[in-house]
């Protein structure tokens, strides 16, 4: 079988290789969370060199990118390039802040759905998740909170809900502002709301 050839494999890449394989065709024929046969080459030669380089191991770590990468973009959007640029900035990432390969591509992972609902791009995710796993917030926990907060701006911003008044003068605009703002930028915008959380301190709760 494909997983006994990838078990007795002497050769990492190609053992890996044929774990990615055997994710797409094998034992779980329903699992998406797997890359397309047209950017196999370059998901594992990124995968292998993070397993050489960083935390982000094994098949747990070959899994959490490709449902990163599943749910972000469409897989006849993937490519070999996609998957180089998205290993380099997860390294940068790790090398540059207080936080983990694994531990922010874990916590991308979480907040991918949502993120990518309101328009988010990839690294505007992965550089949210190294800002809240840097200071300790877990990806259990704090994945699923963020998930929540995004979801329920975007959608307050989608019925002009009359609670969004309070968010943008958090963040210091009118109502119609923060909602340009969040339609164009989602990014942005959630930046000054965050800053304007921070400066209110507990006036902000």
């Amino acid at each position: 079988s494909q997983r006994a050839r990838a078990v007795q494999s002497d050769n990492p890449e190609r053992r890996l290789h044929d774990n990615v394989i055997t994710y797409k065709v094998g034992e779980s024929g329903t699992d998406k969370t797997v890359t397309n046969k047209f950017s196999i080459t370059g998901f594992t030669k990124t995968i292998t060199q993070l397993n050489d380089t960083t935390n982000l191991v094994g098949e747990e770590g070959a899994q959490m990118m490709a449902k990163f990468a599943n749910v972000m973009r469409d897989k006849s959007q993937q490519s070999n390039e996609y998957f180089g640029r998205m290993g380099s900035t997860i390294v940068d990432l790790g090398n540059n802040f207080a936080t983990t390969e694994q531990d922010l591509v874990r916590m991308s992972t979480r907040i991918a759905p949502s993120a990518r609902a309101i328009g988010m791009t990839e690294q505007q995710v992965l550089a949210l998740s190294t800002a809240l796993s840097a200071v300790g917030i877990r990806a259990e926990a704090g994945g699923g909170a963020m998930s929540k907060w995004l979801s329920n701006i975007n959608t307050m911003v989608v019925t002009g809900s009359e609670d969004l008044g309070k968010f943008a003068q958090v963040a210091g605009m009118t109502a119609d502002e923060f909602a340009t703002a969040w339609r164009s930028d989602p990014m942005t915008a959630f930046q000054a709301l965050i800053h304007g959380i921070g400066a209110a301190g507990p006036e902000a709760s």
